[in-house]
C-alpha cells in the first residue's frame, strides 16, 4: 500500500540544481584561493 512518489515540481528541481551549482562554484573558488595562498607560503621558504 505504498503511495507513489509525487514528481518534483519544476521550481523545486530548479532550486536544487541552482544551489548545487552555486555551492560547487563556491567550493572551487575557495579551493583556488587556498591553493594560491599555500603556493605563496611555500615560495617564501626558499628566500
Amino acid at each position: 500500500m505504498e503511495a507513489p512518489l509525487e514528481p518534483m515540481s519544476g521550481l523545486a528541481l530548479f532550486l536544487i540544481v541552482f544551489f548545487s551549482l552555486v555551492a560547487f562554484v563556491f567550493a572551487i573558488v575557495i579551493g583556488i584561493i587556498l591553493y594560491t595562498k599555500w603556493q605563496e607560503q611555500s615560495r617564501k621558504h626558499f628566500y
